[in-house]
C-alpha cells in the first residue's frame, strides 16, 4: 500500500525533460505518511529507503528537502552506492530554505526537574534510557554550547582557553573525589599540536594518565600548557555543566539569561553525521548536500587509541571521521552548508574520492579539521610510519606513482570560510591534505587556527593545486608551521636516529 501511494506523488517535468521528484522531510512529520509536502516524512532514511522502493535513482531528478527544524539522528545517516543518482539525474538531499534546516546528532533531553543544588547550580535526574544511549560529550542548551567544568575556567584566550601547569592540576587533584571522570588536554612537548588523556586514578606523584596517542612523532605533554576538565570540583563558573553518570545527576551552572526550563538541552551521540559508503569498485555518485547546519557531533581526541592512525612520517595522527564521511565517491558535492561547532573533522574525504567537492561551506569552532582528503597507506610504495622507522634504499619499491586507486584525486576544496577550528584538537588544518593527488584548493578563507591554515602531509603524489586562498592569523595556539605547511618526509627519508638501516652521518642524502 505505501509503495502505491508514493508512485502517485506529484512530479514535475524539468528543462531537461527528465522527471523531477520532491520528497520532504520534517522534524514534525511520521515515516507513514508519503513525503509530500502535506504529509512529509520524519527521516532521512525513509526519504533514501522511499527512492530505493521506487527505483527512480539516477533515472529522475529528486530532491529531499528538509523543512525547517533541528533533523535530530539517532545513527549515521548511511549512503549507499544503490542510492546514488546520475550525471542528468542526480540526487540533492537539501534544505528548503537555505541554512534553517539543521541536521543534529544529539539526543534531546526533555522532562527534567531542576533543583538548586548550591549557589546558582542546578540539577536534575536523567533518565536510565538516556545514560545508557547518549555518548554525551558535550551539552546545548538552545544555540549555546556549554564547556565541561574544567580548570582552568574558559576565558576563550590563548590556549584551550584558558591553561595552567600540570604541578597546579596535580595540587589541586588532591581534592577531587573521583577524578576518573576527568581528562587532560595539553600542548605537545614542542608545542608541535596536542595530547589528551584519560585520568584513571592518581598517587603520591599526581595523576595517573592514559593516552597521548593523537601525535605521531613524540607523545610527552607540554607541562605549562595543560587544562583538565570534566571533574566536578571544579563546576564553578557559569556555562560550565558535570553529569554524574553513576547517579544520574545532570549539573548545570547556567549562563546569565539562561532558563533550562524551557529552552531545549541537547547531548551530542552521533560522530558521523552523513555517511558516503562506498569503494573503489562500487562509489557513490551524483549525491549531493546542499544548504543545511550540521550541529552536535561528538569529539574525537578521546577516541580509543585503536582509531587514530599515524600518517606516514609526518608529526599528524588523525581518526578517519567527519561530520560529513566520504568514502568511495564520484561526482558528489557538499554546497552552501554550515558545520557549526562539531566536535570533530567537517568534511573527510576517505580513501578513494574522485570529482567530488566540499564548495561554498562555512567551518566554524570545529573540534578538529575543516576538510581533509587522505588516502589509504596501502597505496603508497616502501613509505614506512614514524620516524622511529626507515627502508634501506636496496629495499624501496622505486616504481613511480600509487599502487592502485584508493586515494582522493581530482577533488576540490572552493569558496569555503574557515573560521576558529581545533578548539580541542591542535594538529589540524582548514585544509589537510595526506596521500591524495590532483587536489584543488581555490578562493578559501582561512583564519585564527592553532597551527597551520593549509597542510599537505607528504609527497604522495602531488599534482595539488593551491591558489587565491586568504589565510592569516594562523599558528595561534602552536609553536611552528604557518599559513602553508608541506611536509616531504615519505620514502626517501632517513634519520640520524637509524643509522641501523643504512644512515650514514658522512653522506648526504
Amino acid at each position: 500500500m505505501r509503495r502505491a501511494i508514493l508512485s502517485m506523488m506529484i512530479f514535475c517535468i524539468t528543462a531537461t525533460g527528465l522527471t523531477a521528484r520532491d520528497y520532504y522531510v520534517s522534524p514534525d512529520g511520521s515515516d507513514d505518511n508519503v513525503g509530500s509536502k502535506q504529509s512529509p516524512f520524519t527521516t532521512l532514511t525513509r526519504a533514501r529507503d522511499a527512492i530505493r522502493e521506487g527505483g527512480i535513482a539516477g533515472r529522475e531528478r529528486i530532491n529531499v528537502i528538509l523543512t525547517d527544524g533541528i533533523h535530530l539522528l539517532d545513527e549515521s545517516f548511511v549512503l549507499e552506492p544503490q542510492d546514488s543518482g546520475s550525471e542528468k539525474a542526480p540526487i540533492v538531499y537539501r534544505a528548503e530554505n537555505e541554512g534553517m534546516a539543521v541536521i543534529s546528532g544529539a539526543t534531546r533531553i526533555t522532562g527534567l526537574k531542576w533543583q538548586r543544588h548550591k549557589g546558582d547550580i542546578l540539577k536534575a535526574r536523567v533518565t536510565d534510557d538516556v545514560l545508557r544511549s547518549c555518548r554525551f560529550d558535550a551539552l546545548h542548551v538552545g544555540s549555546s554550547k556549554l564547556n565541561m567544568a574544567r580548570y582552568p575556567n574558559f576565558t576563550g584566550q590563548g590556549n584551550f582557553g584558558g591553561v595552567t601547569s600540570l604541578d597546579e592540576v596535580n595540587k589541586r587533584a588532591a581534592n577531587y573525589k573521583h577524578q576518573t571522570t576527568g581528562y587532560l588536554h595539553a600542548l605537545h612537548r614542542n608545542r608541535w599540536g596536542s595530547v589528551h588523556y584519560r585520568i584513571t586514578g592518581k598517587d603520591e606523584k599526581g595523576l595517573k594518565l592514559e593516552g597521548g596517542w593523537q601525535q605521531n612523532r613524540h607523545r610527552q605533554l607540554n607541562s605549562g600548557n595543560v587544562m583538565i576538565e570534566n571533574i566536578f570540583e571544579e563546576l564553578d563558573d557559569a556555562g560550565e555543566w558535570f553529569l554524574d553518570r553513576d547517579t544520574g545527576t545532570l549539573y548545570v551552572y547556567p549562563e546569565q539569561g539562561m532558563d533550562l526550563e524551557h529552552e531545549p538541552l541537547y547531548a551530542t551521540n552521533v560522530r558521523d553525521l552523513i555517511v558516503f559508503a562506498g569503494s573503489v569498485d562500487k562509489p557513490v555518485r551524483y549525491v549531493n548536500i546542499e544548504g543545511v547546519e550540521f550541529r552536535h557531533a561528538h569529539r574525537v581526541v578521546m577516541e580509543p587509541e585503536e582509531n587514530w592512525e599515524p600518517l606516514n612520517r609526518g608529526d599528524w595522527s588523525i581518526v578517519r571521521s567527519g561530520a560529513v564521511m566520504m568514502t568511495g565517491t564520484e561526482h558528489c558535492t557538499i554546497r552552501d552548508c554550515f558545520f557549526n561547532a562539531t566536535g570533530g573533522n567537517g568534511v573527510f574525504f576517505n580513501n578513494y574520492n574522485r570529482y567530488s567537492a566540499v564548495r561554498d561551506c562555512r567551518f566554524e569552532r570545529l573540534g578538529d579539521s575543516a576538510v581533509a582528503f587522505v588516502g589509504n597507506h596501502a597505496c603508497t610504495r616502501s613509505n614506512p610510519v614514524g620516524y622511529e622507522n626507515s627502508i634501506a634504499y636496496s629495499e624501496q619499491d622505486l616504481t613511480p606513482g600509487p599502487k592502485g586507486n584508493d586515494f582522493p584525486k581530482d577533488c576540490t576544496m572552493d569558496g569555503c570560510l574557515v573560521f576558529a577550528i581545533g578548539r580541542v584538537g591542535k594538529q589540524t588544518a582548514g585544509c589537510f591534505i595526506s596521500m591524495a593527488q590532483n587536489i584543488t584548493v581555490s578562493h578559501n578563507t582561512i583564519y585564527h587556527v592553532p597551527r597551520s591554515g593549509i597542510t599537505v602531509n607528504d609527497g604522495c603524489w602531488g599534482g595539488h593545486v593551491i591558489e587565491h586562498n586568504d589565510v592569516f592569523d594562523t599558528v595561534i595556539e602552536t609553536g611552528d608551521h604557518g599559513p602553508f605547511n608541506s611536509w616531504g618526509r615519505d620514502r626517501y627519508w632517513l634519520t640520524r636516529h637509524h643509522s641501523g638501516n643504512g644512515y650514514r652521518e658522512d653522506t648526504v642524502y
